[in-house]
């Protein structure tokens, strides 16, 4: 079946299927086979979960689940990767830019984003842990890095760095610390990293890259260095390879054979009403990744306007699929354009990624809230006050076309594929003027692209939020059962002093057939005050369902939901001031 020259979308690898044979669910990743840091992580044995600055180890097949062990980390919002019985910990620290600064960002693009670079050096830490005895976990190698850590990929970790000798540099503009600035080395201007050795101690400095294998796009793109260090797990945290070009980071995306990190360039000028704003531009740098060993820097290109995340970006026989939004940075009496979303084709040619298709006049007036790329479909949600779902046909990369769209109350932040020619939504129900009213999930039949339509929804109900909005992380979809899994909170005040609280996780069943419909509700134990923790992720193991939060892991019936157990995270208390655990816990240095 063929509408305008586009095949319509067949059954697709769902990322965060399980494999065949398979019995638990692993991280709901962008790309099947590509896999992505999270702070939960499982191998059907064991869960792993990363909460409250320490690693708790679980025994995920005991019944209830039973705590094995626990270490201490560094660092800050700690993601983990695991390959067999080795877990490489990334972390990184906050970043502080000045106060007076405006940052012209992407909606809701992480700090990084900013036009300026942080007033502090930032420190990342990469962590590589012996998990073969879960009881007893072991640090082997500990690397400290001097940049923010922007995220990794199966063996590769990628940080952005601004050289420490920045702000003499930005003093000597002032006409002051020039003779400091001219007695500046080699390591002021590159990154550079720590290696401490867990049994010994031991700890050996090294440049992140050398300065020959330092690439520039061809355009100047800042003095700050993006780096992609390829890591053998086997072989320890010394990478086999390291690549670098003078750029920033922040938007990171994978296929199995590339690495696409985009970056919105930097715009100087402060917002004046009297004065149209520039246009914004999104920077896309492209490595090859294909061989396991070696990473290597390939060319970069530019897109219009900004990108929301990385499902922004998705790559199909050699093309770069990337959907963006221009908006204006400020309101110009000379100039009032409207906001508007594109798709851009991009292909390598030479050093350079190339636009070689566009198509534009997207939700005028609106900005992207959601993208998803399958096959040679794309579909957008951009809104305002309706939410219209965009279907983009690519089958023909050079000639992308809308090929349908279906206007509906509210939005949808998060698209998932749940079959042939269905797609499921997570996002907020709205009404006429645009205001939310609650979580609701929807399913699209988008088997023929040129009429998408909605088969069905369901409202989890008025004040309700569900972080899917913007983690897609904390999405579950366990295909053997149809079953969608998402974290919600739900505060509706009734009036009178009452109000229907809930604060926990709520399974649906999607299909075709039936539709949307509620299976069942999960939650943990109260705190000392009287609150259910928020959950965090969910996941699969053989006939369970847990739940994670940063108070503990919650197994329940996967067909009837009943409870099976819970387990604690105990938190060691440290005494105020000493910034140590007690004495006997092992510590990550």
């Amino acid at each position: 079946m063929q509408n305008d020259g586009v095949l319509a979308p067949q059954a697709e690898s769902t990322p965060s299927a399980p494999a065949a044979g398979q019995d638990f669910s692993g991280t709901n990743v962008q790309e099947a086979g590509v896999d992505e840091p999270d702070a939960v992580k499982t191998d059907g044995q064991r869960i792993f979960v990363a909460e409250n600055g320490r690693l708790y180890a679980l025994d995920a097949q005991a019944d209830p689940p039973k705590l094995l062990g626990s270490i201490p980390l560094d660092g800050y919002g700690q993601e983990l990767l695991l390959s067999g019985d080795r877990l490489l910990v990334l972390s990184g620290t906050p970043i502080a830019y000045p106060m007076d600064v405006v940052a012209p960002m992407a909606p809701r693009a992480p700090a990084r984003a900013a036009v300026v670079p942080p007033t502090v050096p930032q420190q990342s830490t990469v962590t590589l842990v012996d998990v073969s005895d879960a009881a007893a976990m072991k640090v082997l190698k500990t690397m400290s890095v001097t940049g923010g850590y922007l995220t990794g990929h199966s063996a590769r970790v990628i940080f952005s760095a601004t050289p420490q000798a920045l702000p003499m540099l930005q003093a000597v503009a002032r006409d002051i610390q020039r003779p400091k600035l001219a007695r500046t080395t080699t390591p002021d201007w590159r990154p550079t990293y720590k290696l401490r050795r867990g049994r010994t101690g031991r700890v050996a400095r090294r440049a992140l890259v050398r300065c020959t294998s330092i690439e520039r796009p061809a355009v100047f793109s800042g003095l700050n260095s993006l780096t992609v260090l390829t890591i053998d797990l086997s072989k320890g945290l010394d990478p086999v390879d390291s690549d670098a070009i003078m750029t920033d980071g922040q938007t990171v995306y994978a296929s199995k054979d590339s690495l696409y990190i985009a970056t919105q360039k930097a715009i100087a000028e402060q917002p004046n009403a009297e004065q149209p704003p520039p246009s914004q531009q999104t920077d896309i740098h492209k490595f090859d990744i294909s061989k396991a060993d070696q990473t290597v820097y390939e060319g970069s290109g530019v897109v219009s306007g900004t990108l929301l995340n990385q499902y922004s970006m998705s790559e199909q026989d050699g093309f770069l699929r990337v959907a963006s939004t221009d908006a204006p940075l400020w309101w110009s009496a000379n100039e009032n354009r409207p906001s508007e979303s594109f798709v851009s084709v991009l292909k390598q040619a030479g050093a350079a990624l190339k636009q070689v298709g566009r198509v534009g006049d997207l939700g005028k007036h609106e900005r992207i809230y959601a993208v998803r790329f399958l096959g040679d479909v794309g579909y957008v949600v951009t809104f305002r006050q309706i939410d219209p779902l965009y279907t983009v046909g690519l089958a023909d990369p050079e000639h992308p076309k809308v090929l349908g769209s279906v206007d509906l109350l509210g939005y949808s932040a998060y698209l998932h594929p749940v079959g042939a020619g269905l797609l499921l939504g997570i996002g907020q129900a709205a009404n006429e003027q645009g205001r939310t009213q609650g979580t609701q999930v929807s399913l699209f039949d988008v088997s023929d692209p040129a009429k998408p339509t909605r088969l069905s929804n369901k409202l989890v109900g008025a004040g309700s939020s569900s972080s899917v909005e913007f983690d897609p992380y904390a999405f579950l979809w366990w295909d053997p059962l149809k079953l969608a899994v998402l974290p919600v909170q739900v505060f509706t005040y009734q009036g009178d002093g009452k109000a229907d609280q809930f604060t926990g996780a709520i399974a649906f069943r999607a299909s075709r057939a039936a539709g949307v419909n509620e299976a069942g509700r999960m939650s943990q134990p109260p705190d000392s005050y009287g609150y259910a923790p928020p959950i965090v992720r969910s996941l699969v193991v053989g006939d369970r369902l847990f739940t994670i939060s940063m108070s503990g892991a919650r197994a329940s019936g996967l067909g009837s939901f009943a409870d099976r157990g819970f387990v604690a995270f105990p938190v060691p208390r440290v005494q105020p001031g000493s910034g140590s655990v007690p004495p006997g816990q092992p510590v990550v240095r």
